[in-house]
């Protein structure tokens, strides 16, 4: 069943002009599918992978902070005037980084937690709470910055170390 889905899967990306290579299928799919809602959007999406290895994250946690950095950052840019989306990934010193940089307009932070702008805040605001526990998971750390309207999030996944 596993080499029909990935043949699916394959198949699938050849639709695409645009392919990604992260090095990982399913990152690419989501990525492909970010890339083409920014683009249906008007939100100019950028990508720099310079690594191939994220075997370190599994399937799960890469949908749940990819997914919920991306769609936070279109979300923001739907709301702007600017309408950017900067997504790195590299590897450095054995760690993995990841970077994304997209404008913001209002930022609301209450006992050092950034919060949900949307009006029904009863269904949203959990999307940074799940990121930061996959990010926990594997010993890693997450920085927000903003700086100049512009919401930065970086993510630093140290290696693996064997017991």
């Amino acid at each position: 069943m596993g080499k029909e889905y990935l043949k699916d899967v394959d198949e699938y990306f050849d639709k695409f002009n645009n392919y990604i290579n992260s090095g990982n299928r399913i990152l690419d799919l989501l990525l492909m599918n970010k890339f083409k809602m920014c683009k249906e959007k008007g939100i100019n999406f950028k990508y720099n992978l310079t690594t191939q290895n994220l075997s370190r994250l599994n399937a799960l946690d890469i949908i749940s902070i990819f997914g919920n950095v991306i769609d936070n950052a279109i979300e923001a840019c739907e709301k702007n005037s600017v309408k950017e989306i900067r997504l790195k990934i590299w590897e450095a010193n054995g760690c993995l980084f990841i970077e994304v940089i997209n404008p913001v307009n209002e930022i609301i932070i209450e006992q050092s937690k950034f919060m949900t702008t949307k009006k029904n805040k009863e269904n949203h605001g959990l999307g940074l709470t799940c990121l930061n526990e996959a990010v926990k998971r594997y010993g890693g750390s997450c920085k927000i910055y903003v700086k100049k309207n512009y919401l930065m999030l970086q993510f630093v996944f140290h290696q693996k170390t064997s017991n």
